[in-house]
């Protein structure tokens, strides 16, 4: 696995402490983990999501963007963890505004550079 970046390892510091002292579900704590996401290198993000598969903790992805990113339909994210599309267009929703809050951008994925698979 590559090395983090010194601003990358700077951010999990910060992660950690306002984890310690604001619990993981806070705005501001969850905020700092998704920089530290979007600092982390490429080899932690493909470790990280073969860990989930390997956990059961994803549906087979729907498709891949042009780069191989694997990527999940709401459908099949809402049964394979047997929760209502509601329940998770909410959470859907409130990671994008924590992610924009953040200064990170939505996350999502333009539908015209997925390939679907069949």
């Amino acid at each position: 696995m590559t090395t983090p970046s010194a601003e990358c390892l700077a951010a999990m510091e910060r992660y950690e402490l306002l984890s310690r002292t604001l619990g993981h579900n806070h705005p501001y704590t969850r905020a700092a983990l998704q920089h530290v996401l979007e600092l982390a290198p490429q080899s932690f993000h493909e470790y990280m999501l073969n860990m989930a598969q390997e956990l059961g903790l994803l549906p087979h992805p729907s498709g891949y963007t042009k780069g191989g990113v694997p990527v999940y339909c709401l459908e099949d994210v809402t049964q394979h963890l047997g929760i209502q599309p509601d329940e998770a267009q909410h959470l859907i929703t409130q990671f994008i505004q924590e992610r924009e809050a953040a200064g990170l951008g939505s996350g999502l994925i333009d539908p015209a550079n997925v390939h679907v698979t069949h």
